[in-house]
């Protein structure tokens, strides 16, 4: 089943998230690339708008996982304190993103760095 799905603003690919993060280009009918990282089912997916190889996702097990579409692995993972509802990159500083839950919005960059938390 499909939980999330995003189109790349470079490029004729899209991905989709589930129970697994997939690649695809609207020319084909199988994946491109599949990823599995062992989290729950991935509910919100979004490519970068600047770096267009780049994907982040948010899952139920409350994971945040960056994922680049050159290679054959994903990159990174954490996982935060409660379960995030949504996830945007920053037009204007890609290197950023916003996580959101339900008593807190928060802006990380690169993975290492909350720059900002606003509760809600």
């Amino acid at each position: 089943m499909l939980t999330g799905i995003d189109h790349s603003y470079g490029d004729d690919l899209f991905a989709t998230g589930g129970a697994m993060v997939q690649v695809w280009t609207y020319e084909r009918s199988s994946p491109l690339q599949t990823f599995e990282w062992g989290v729950d089912t991935v509910t919100k997916i979004k490519f970068n708008p600047s770096e267009s190889n780049l994907i982040a996702t948010v899952a139920m097990d409350r994971s945040i996982c960056l994922y680049d579409i050159r290679g054959n692995t994903p990159l990174q993972r954490i996982t935060l304190k409660n379960k995030s509802s949504a996830i945007a990159w920053n037009p204007y500083e890609p290197m950023n993103f916003v996580v959101v839950s339900i008593d807190y919005l928060r802006l990380i960059r690169a993975m290492k760095t909350v720059i900002a938390t606003h509760l809600t």
